[in-house]
């Protein structure tokens, strides 16, 4: 598998009805949303012939109002938690932070996913 199909597959896993999962960064996004994004390092070399992908899911939901914002995103936290494939290498969840993009203010969240590919 490749690490588009990988980064795809994943992406696709995640899905749920309550907000959109975006499989890279795009221009324009709307939460609440995941966003998956390269992680550092990308690749990691665990054989000659077998490597892992990282990618850093960031959890993201509107911050109108900071308790209802929090609630959201934890919210969010357990239903991803509960989604994500076996075969994938879990970090932690960072602390909640608020970001802007675009002119929209987010409480994000990130956590780090390793995903064998050979």
């Amino acid at each position: 598998m490749s690490l588009t199909e990988t980064r795809q597959d994943l992406a696709d896993a995640l899905k749920d009805p309550s907000y959109s999962v975006y499989a890279y960064p795009n221009e324009v996004m709307f939460g609440p949303c995941i966003v998956l994004v390269p992680g550092s390092p990308y690749v990691l070399w665990q054989t000659p012939s077998r490597f892992a992908a990282r990618f850093i899911l960031t959890l993201m939901v509107n911050n109108n109002d900071n308790q209802a914002a929090l609630v959201n995103l934890e919210n969010m936290i357990e239903t991803v938690a509960a989604l994500i494939p076996d075969y994938v290498t879990v970090g932690d969840f960072s602390q909640p932070t608020s970001n802007e993009v675009g002119s929209t203010e987010y409480l994000t969240t990130d956590i780090e996913l390793d995903v064998t590919i050979n």
